[in-house]
């Protein structure tokens, strides 16, 4: 899929298998980052985007469904202050994939920053 929604070159692909969903995102064609979210109710282990290559510093995700919406929230495996966590929703608009994404911050609950992004499929 590719995001649509700006001119930054932004392509995700999806995978899915019976008890996971992996998301493999390339950012302006070089940064690729993998993202493992269990599909059974279970927390999974992610890099976080401050993660430096020897992984000290990762993030911790949780997929539910809120109606047809999927979330994938995301919050720091450390709690140091002014963390941020990360909640995305997906729906299908139109064929497309929209993605909400929110910064929240970890202590107040409140929202620091919401974006959305329509990936088209290839």
């Amino acid at each position: 899929m590719v995001d649509a929604s700006t001119k930054r070159s932004t392509t995700m692909a999806v995978t899915q298998s019976t008890d996971s969903m992996m998301l493999e995102v390339t950012q302006r064609g070089k940064d690729t980052v993998r993202y493992a979210f269990s599909i059974d109710d279970a927390d999974s282990k992610n890099p976080g985007s401050t993660e430096a290559p020897t992984g000290k510093t990762g993030m911790v995700s949780h997929a539910t469904w809120e109606g047809a919406n999927l979330v994938l929230s995301t919050t720091p495996s450390s709690s140091a202050e002014g963390a941020k966590a990360l909640k995305q929703t997906w729906s299908l608009v139109e064929g497309s994939l929209v993605i909400t994404l929110s910064e929240i911050n970890q202590a107040t609950g409140a929202v620091l920053r919401e974006t959305k992004q329509t990936f088209k499929r290839n």
